[in-house]
């Protein structure tokens, strides 16, 4: 009996790992995170009509905090789909792209900027989101 109880539990610990959820699990950091650096990248978009020297200390001290983020959801198991948003975010055709064109340029258009503040304040919005529908978020 004693042999038979011990198989079982050897399985029952075996399947544990298959009861897990497949998916990441929720972080009040990574919402809270989100919410601020977005809150930070909006703002200071929406000042790139002035000259990217009066920011570029601004910039390169957020650009480094978004990184810092994206490699703390690197940092979590299972969440490649969150990563995979950072890289988009920070990539060329979002704020990577925006940064670069306003280092270029040295100022921006208001129509560029506010069609990129939208852009950005909509992906940031659905990386909030994507967190929040992870197993353990609050309902």
């Amino acid at each position: 009996m004693l042999r038979l109880s011990g198989y079982l539990l050897i399985l029952a610990i075996g399947l544990l790992p298959a009861c897990a959820p497949s998916g990441p699990q929720y972080s009040l950091a990574a919402e809270r995170e989100i919410t601020r650096l977005k809150s930070r990248t909006l703002r200071l978009m929406e000042s790139a009509e002035m000259p990217f020297a009066e920011s570029a200390t601004a910039v390169g001290k957020l650009e480094a905090d978004l990184e810092t983020a994206r490699a703390n959801a690197a940092g979590r198991n299972r969440n490649t789909a969150s990563v995979a948003q950072w890289d988009l975010l920070l990539g060329p055709d979002l704020l990577g792209g925006f940064f670069g064109r306003w280092r270029a340029e040295g100022a921006l258009g208001p129509t560029y900027i506010v069609e990129s503040v939208d852009l950005v304040g909509a992906a940031l919005d659905e990386m909030r989101d994507h967190e929040q529908r992870k197993p353990g978020a609050p309902r």
